[in-house]
Formats: structure tokens, sequence, C-alpha cells
């Protein structure tokens, strides 16, 4: 059998590619990042959830919807209660939360809403599969609700009935590497025991729907889609802190204003200043408060500082001052600005007029004069004298002279372009959300972000020799590499590969199986042998990535035994057959007897193309019988052996040359003039031999008469 080939280190097993790095398909797990993580169960049952749950359709919950799910009525099964679960079913064009779905499903905790099942399954809502979770429903009043009606909270009742339950809870999620995301007054539910409960945060891209109040101000810079997955514990004990402030209060103080009013004074006065005002709290509330919120990532406290603080651990944090860096002001578009972060969001905001702003020297003189940073004012005057690269659109170079002083400026915020500002672990889900969408700027953006190299600009590269690496550095480093598959054509890669490489959990949403919520290969290959269609394409751009994607293949797929006939493996249908191959051989499939009929159908033309006619009988007759086996690589197999192809290429050269003399004959044979031509020749050599033997003749008569 042919070996498969891919250009990855180490050949082992499968050649060119990485045990190490061997991701299983098996349809239940799901690898990312090597980490067995991920589980992914899948059931025939219509609207039925582990047997247990019933999902009842026809009762919707639409104050329980999120951004990204539906969410209706369930009853359970076995007790006949309807009021105690209801389900989630999400939106399959965006990526899942699976890895916090699977941690949830293993916490139980009574400050939170918990989950209690996940499944993808079929639906009465329409056809194909669709992944749905039971979460325990909530009960009792918000407590955005509750202060309407009650007003200000004591500091004691704050700590105590608030703060230290929710953060046991977040406490709880951040030992298992899980961010919330939707820690809010609409998401925290107060009981008639007095109990709070946190509901549920994992329907949704983490932050999609939080508001700008509750994030730090990195976050709160970006859209929504594109706020990446947050820390664990510290972005959730953010908005903890957040809530503590309006209940200490007895009002958010920020509800009439815009969200660019809050985010400007985040910007200017910071979170902390802006949400205490007109507060004086004791000193162990104002630890935790100063500790949680704060704009600074690096000093925004852990849940293990939250731990001390809970046991009483007194910190005596000093008062965080306004975000101001310089002395004297810079003047933007009739503002001014005392911090380079409020600067570049302004600059975003007005991106014509920060092109025009840049050219001059003001900026460059600001940073070194003002902010005496004189190193930062050197880095931007050498990128302001570069030429710039180009690969095409209306990106011009004043444009990425913008995005990177921007990125030079506020390091520790969003990649910023005209109309697009995102985290660098939130480019995955822009660019979902653009296939979702069929959003060109989202396409273009990314484009610009991974080609033109602007996370370069962030500093990550110099951080790669750190012993431990951090999420967002490998975010980084994984948009990084997206420039390689961008440059490739081939099935498998292009902008599709960079979907799924920095989605991993991101069902195919290849439009041939969209409906079929698929997960790993296995699923999706089993997807594919259930199809009865027996025209049309296997696989489309969408699945080729997908499945590269999913078994890490970094090049075309290379098949030894084709190596001296480059013609045959560069055909479409070798490099779909190759791939599914690979998949199957990689997976727990079994076999796949639909699949591998449509698959000898699509090779068809291949067998055509073979000139030797007892060669196409005897590939065909082959094939027909490897359908029932149901495996792939052997049709691979098949289909690749040597013997066919040098048996059918040296006849038909024998062939072709015998032709062409064949042909050179007749052609002379057809000429009239090359007939007398020849005629003459021959005639010529005829009456030499005539006159030779004439002569012979005569010269034995002569010799006779002689004697």
């Amino acid at each position: 059998m042919s070996k498969l080939k891919t250009d990855a280190p180490e050949n082992k097993n499968l050649e060119g590619l990485d045990e190490n790095n061997m991701r299983s398909v098996d349809g239940s797990e799901f690898y990312v990042n090597n980490k067995k993580q991920l589980l992914v169960r899948r059931s025939q049952s219509v609207d039925e959830v582990n047997g247990e749950y019933q999902i009842l359709t026809n009762k919707p919950l639409p104050d329980l919807d999120t951004g990204m799910s539906k969410a209706y009525s369930v009853t359970q099964k076995n007790t006949g209660d309807a009021d105690k679960y209801y389900a989630v079913i999400l939106d399959k064009k965006y990526p899942v939360r699976l890895a916090e779905i699977n941690a949830m499903l293993e916490i139980r905790h009574e400050n939170l809403f918990n989950i209690m099942a996940a499944q993808v399954i079929k639906s009465s809502l329409g056809k194909g599969m669709f992944f749905a979770v039971i979460i325990e429903k909530p009960y009792g009043i918000k407590l955005s609700e509750y202060i309407t009606t009650s007003g200000a909270v004591s500091e004691e009742g704050v700590e105590s009935r608030v703060v230290i339950p929710m953060a046991s809870a977040i406490i709880e999620l951040a030992k298992a590497d899980v961010v919330h995301g939707r820690v809010n007054m609409d998401n925290i539910y107060l009981t008639e025991s007095g109990k709070l409960i946190l509901g549920e945060g994992v329907s949704e891209v983490c932050g999609f729907s939080q508001h700008i109040l509750y994030e730090d101000v990195n976050r709160a810079m970006c859209m929504k889609i594109g706020k990446g997955r947050g820390i664990a514990g510290s972005t959730d004990f953010y908005a903890l802190g957040v809530v503590a402030t309006i209940l200490l209060k007895g009002k958010d103080a920020t509800a009439n204003l815009s969200d660019d009013k809050i985010l400007n004074f985040k910007l200017t006065e910071g979170t902390y200043k802006t949400m205490v005002d007109g507060l004086d709290p004791g000193a162990h509330i104002k630890d935790f408060l100063m500790g949680v919120i704060s704009d600074k990532k690096k000093d925004i406290w852990g849940y293990e500082s939250v731990q001390e603080w809970i046991k009483g651990r007194a910190f005596n944090l000093l008062p965080t001052g306004d975000m101001r860096e310089a002395g004297r002001p810079i003047v933007f578009a009739g503002n001014k600005f005392f911090n380079r972060k409020h600067l570049a969001h302004s600059f975003y905001k007005k991106w014509d007029e920060a092109k025009e702003f840049i050219r001059s020297d003001t900026l460059l003189r600001w940073i070194e004069r003002s902010v005496q940073d004189h190193d930062q004012a050197e880095r931007m005057e050498v990128l302001a004298k570069r030429s710039g690269v180009n690969i095409g659109g209306k990106f011009d170079r004043d444009d990425e002279l913008l995005a990177q002083y921007i990125l030079i400026l506020d390091q520790q915020g969003p990649i910023r372009l005209k109309n697009v500002s995102v985290m660098i672990d939130g480019v995955g889900g822009m660019l979902a959300s653009g296939f979702a969408e069929n959003n060109e700027i989202y396409y273009e953006a990314f484009e610009i972000i991974v080609m033109y190299g602007l996370i370069t600009y962030l500093g990550y590269e110099k951080k790669r020799l750190l012993t431990k690496v951090s999420p967002m550095h490998e975010a980084a480093m994984q948009v990084q590499r997206s420039s390689d598959w961008l440059r490739k054509p081939d099935l498998g890669f292009g902008l599709e590969r960079c979907l799924y490489d920095l989605n991993p959990t991101l069902s195919c949403q290849s439009p041939l199986i969209r409906d079929d919520c698929v997960f790993g290969a296995v699923d999706l290959l089993n997807s594919l042998d259930k199809d009865q269609s027996v025209s049309g394409s296997i696989i489309d751009r969408q699945i080729g990535a997908f499945l590269s994607s999913r078994l890490d293949i970094v090049d075309r797929i290379r098949i030894p035994s084709l190596s001296k006939f480059p013609d045959f493996l560069a055909n479409a249908h070798v490099q779909i057959l190759a791939l599914l191959s690979l998949a199957q051989e990689r997976s727990s499939a079994g076999k796949l007897p639909g699949l591998c009929a449509r698959v000898v159908d699509s090779l068809n033309e291949i067998v055509e193309s073979f000139h030797n006619k007892y060669v196409r009988e005897e590939l065909n007759e082959i094939l027909e019988k490897q359908i029932k086996q149901g495996y792939m690589p052997k049709i691979l197999a098949v289909i690749s052996n040597q013997k066919y192809l040098v048996r059918d290429r040296l006849g038909f050269r024998k062939a072709v040359k015998n032709y062409r003399a064949n042909a050179t004959q007749i052609a002379m044979l057809s000429n009239r003039k090359s007939i007398n031509n020849v005629g003459y020749r021959y005639g010529l050599h005829l009456s030499v031999l005539l006159s030779f033997f004439v002569a012979i003749m005569v010269l034995m008569i002569l010799v006779i008469k002689a004697f």
C-alpha cells in the first residue's frame, strides 16, 4: 500500500507525520493543542439529551437567549419535572466553548446554575444535528431588578452575601481554566433564601454580550466578536468588582451614558476611580476593589490573591492614580490627550484624520518630550521612513503606518484597523464571524494582520523563549503561522485553513455537511459516508481545510509511489482520495462503504485516462471489490500502484512510436510526387542490377568463347 507523506518533521509510521503531534480523531474525544480535553457526544435521538432530558422546542425561553444561542424549556424524563432545567441550542456558525462546557460538566457549585449535560442531537427545529446544552434553570430575581426596588446594599452585605459567594464560584471556574465572561447585574440571581447564583456563560463566544462597563479597558475597546478568551479568574473578578460598586451605590451611575462616554472615562480616569467615585469603602472591601478593578492587565488579581483576601489578609494597596502619562497633552481632532492608550483609541475612532495627523512630527515630539519615551519615539521614526509592503486592496502605506503606530502606542490593547478592533486571541473569532456573515471587511482585516505581520509590534515574538508561554503568546504564534497557509492555494490550505486552525472548536462549515455539526474527522467521515449523493463534489475547500487542520497537515500530501508521476499526483481526485485515506487511516471511523462508493465513482475520470483497455478493465474490477471493504487507503493503494502506470505508459509510448512510423509510411504512400520519386529511385536501382547482370552474362560468354 502506498504510504502518505507530508512535510511535517520526523518520518515514522506515516512518512512525514510527527507522532508527538498526532491528534486522535475518535468520535467522542477531540484534541486541542495535543491535550485530550474536549468530549463531543452525539445521539440520533430527536430533542433528547443523554436519554434523560427532553427539549420542548415548542416552548422557547427568549429571556434566556444569548447572542449565539436559543433557549427552550426542558422536561426531565425520569421525574417529569418541567421547571428545573432548560436547554440552549448553540449557533453552528460560531466556535463552541467546548473546553469550558466539558470542564463545567464536572463542576457542581451552589452559586452557579450548573451545566448538567451536553450533546449533539437531532432536533425538530430543522434538519441535521444541533449542539444542545442542558443547564439548571435560573430562578429568583436579577440583581439589577433588586437594586431598582431596594437600593444600596451595605458594605458588610456586599462583602459577605455577594462578593465572597460569587468569588468562590469564580475561583472554582478559574481552577478549571474557565473564563465565565458574563458576570454582570443581569446574570446574577437572588433567590428567596437570599443566596446568589450566577447564570451560564458558555453559550456564546466569551464576552460577546458582556457590556463594556464590566470589561477591562483593553477588552472594552474591542468589537464584541474580537474580545478573545480572557484570563481565567481575572476577567470575571474585574466584572465582580464592578457589580460590587453598583450594589454599594444602589445604582449604576453609568446607566444613561453611551458606550463611548463610559470608555472615555476608563481611558482618562480609570475604571476604579470612575466606579468608586462618591464611595468611601472600608479597608478590606477597598483592597478587593482596587485589586480586581485595574486597567492594567498585569495588576488584576488572580484567584490566589482573592482566596487570600477572603481569608482576611490585608493588602493595603495604594490608591491608583488617573491614566495621565504626560505633563503636557497632545491635541488631536480638537481634543487633548494625556496618555498614549487614549490617543491610540482616538486614532482608531477617527482613522482618516489620524492618517493625516501622523504625517507631521507632532506625535513623535510629544512622545519624546512629554512622555519621555525616547526609544519608542526612535522606533516610530524608523517606521515612518520605511517603504512598507503592499498586498493590494485599499490598505495603503499610511494605513499600515497608522496601524503600526497604534500598536506601539498601546501594546496591551487590541490590534486596530479601520472599522476593526480585535485582541490577538480574538482574531479567530473575527474570522469565524467573517465566514458566518460573509463579511469582506473581516476577511480583509485578517489578511492584513497576517500578511503585514502586525503582531510583531505587540512584542510577543520577543517572548517565545520563555519557559512558560501564555495563551496570548500561543495565540500570536498561531496567527503568525497563518501566513504559511494563506500563501498555499492547495486543497487544505488558504483562508479556510486559517479558520479552523484559529477556531479548533468550530464545527465544519462546508455547505455539504454544515447541518451535521461535526467537530472531528471521524464524525465528518461518517457524515460523508451516509450521504447518498452519487454525483457532485465529495469534499470542498472547507472540508479539505477542516481535515488538514485536524490532522496537522503542513503541506500537500505526497505519495512516494507517485513521485515519478507528478501529473498524476497533482490530480484533484487523487489529492482528495489521499486526504480522505489519511483521515481514515488515522482514525477509528471503521468501514465507510458509502463514501468508498462515491470515491470510486469520482475516480472514473482517472481510470478512463489510462490508454490500455485491459488496464482500465482490471482497475475497474479491483476498485469495485474495494468498495465493499470500505477502506480508502486500499483504494489509494490500487490507484497509485506503479505497475498500472508503468504498464500503461510504456505500452502507450510503444504504440505512439509505432503509430508515428506507420503514419510516416502512410503519408509517403499518399503523396504522388513522393511515389514517383520512390519509383524512380527503385527503377534506378533495378536498372543498375539488370545492367550488372547483363554485364556478367556478356563477360561469361566472352570467357567461354575465348577458351
